[in-house]
């Protein structure tokens, strides 16, 4: 059996054995934490806790202790290797975090596909009739899902999306969001201040469930970036399965559909992430979304 090294001893005092049946603190003390904040983040202390771990975390002692920070340092499960939670709930939690989203958007899509192509209300939805109540319909069930289960979830408010923007962000936004907007066949009438008004509601609602709320909370949950972005906006490009036009095209034409959308989702996704502002995903939607032909 291995011993302790001293700044695992250090780190932790009165450290009780990490049991993950009980779900219990692996630390001492009522505050219910693994350690202290200070101790773990210090980086000289990690380096020479480091020293003491053998090089294969498959290999088990019989120190429970000693084996749960090895897989804390090694896994690198978080950036911060102390926590206010247990790991092994932190974990839990993010897991289903993931599950509630995955089953909220089944949820979107469900209702969408009753909506809209089987009860017919997709047809006037995707000419932007404004007479249709379904085009705010689904906007505001979105709008309420991507507010509604976060806030349940963890007292979250529109707050945390990240609202700052520079000013080169807002000139990339733009750009980006025009050339889309030129390639665009269908869209929104930029000459007609109710489509303008529309164009906003509808990128701001489908920004926030799929960007706000879905990339986030899938971006918190793993830690390759991009498995975020690709999930979501997979997710993305398959709701317009749910959109009445999709709904007429063969095979072959649904899964260039999908293929469409969900590389416009990577787009807005990576630039979310990159700029860290709601503002940026929602700038570029809007401007792309617009139907600049029928200005010429």
């Amino acid at each position: 059996m291995l011993n302790n090294p001293p700044e695992a001893e250090q780190f932790c005092k009165g450290v009780r054995p990490y049991n993950a049946n009980s779900k219990l603190s692996a630390c001492g003390g009522s505050d219910n934490r693994i350690c202290g904040r200070s101790g773990m983040q210090d980086s000289t202390a990690k380096r020479g806790l480091r020293s003491y771990l053998p090089k294969k975390s498959s290999i088990r002692t019989q120190n429970p202790v000693f084996d749960f920070f090895r897989d804390l340092i090694d896994n690198q499960l978080s950036t911060h290797v102390c926590s206010e939670k247990p790991y092994i709930l932190q974990e839990t939690e993010m897991k289903k975090d993931v599950a509630i989203a995955l089953g909220v958007f089944i949820l979107l899509f469900f209702i969408s596909w009753i909506m809209s192509i089987t009860l017919g209300l997709g047809n006037a939805e995707s000419i932007h009739d404004p007479s249709s109540l379904w085009l705010y319909g689904r906007r505001l069930i979105m709008v309420i899902l991507a507010v509604g289960f976060p806030w349940i979830a963890k007292k979250e408010t529109l707050s945390a999306l990240g609202w700052k923007i520079s000013l080169l962000w807002v000139l990339i936004a733009v750009c980006v969001g025009v050339g889309i907007g030129f390639g665009n066949p269908g869209g929104f009438d930029p000459t007609l201040p109710v489509a303008i008004v529309l164009a906003l509601f509808h990128t701001f609602a489908t920004e926030l469930f799929f960007r706000g709320y879905l990339f986030r909370t899938f971006a918190s949950a793993f830690k390759k970036p991009w498995i975020a972005i690709l999930l979501s906006s997979f997710l993305y490009g398959l709701s317009y399965l749910t959109v009445w036009t999709a709904s007429t095209l063969p095979v072959v034409g649904k899964i260039i559909f999908v293929c469409l959308f969900t590389s416009l989702g990577i787009i807005f996704s990576y630039s979310y992430k990159k700029s860290g502002s709601f503002l940026v995903p929602w700038i570029m939607h809007f401007f792309g979304v617009l139907k600049y032909r029928s200005l010429f």
